[in-house]
């Protein structure tokens, strides 16, 4: 990407004009709604959480609502299997892809 292209992004658009676009959200923002999708409880463990239809920011949601395939059996499992073909889980407890004894 160009010098000028890049600074115009990374400097004027990202952090200024898209935010209030609502094109995008600032890196706080980010972070948290990351931890969320780990931490809050209202959130089901294996579900696709995002922002709400037609946008790319606001609270999060369960993409299985406007999504069908998100709730469907058959295409998580596959998913979940092409995921451990490419991060194999192991039983050893010092791996760190373990977290509490469970498999991730």
């Amino acid at each position: 990407m160009p010098a000028p292209v890049r600074l115009f992004i990374t400097k004027l658009f990202q952090p200024m004009v898209a935010p209030r676009l609502h094109l995008a959200h600032k890196i706080e923002i980010g972070a948290k709604r990351l931890v969320d999708g780990v931490t809050d409880p209202k959130l089901r463990s294996g579900v696709f959480c995002a922002s709400p239809t037609g946008k790319v920011t606001g609270p999060l949601t369960d993409q299985a609502e406007r999504t069908p395939a998100f709730n469907d059996p058959k295409i998580l499992e596959n998913a979940a299997e092409a995921i451990h073909r490419l991060i194999p889980v192991t039983d050893d407890p010092t791996d760190a892809r373990q977290h509490d004894g469970a498999r991730v």
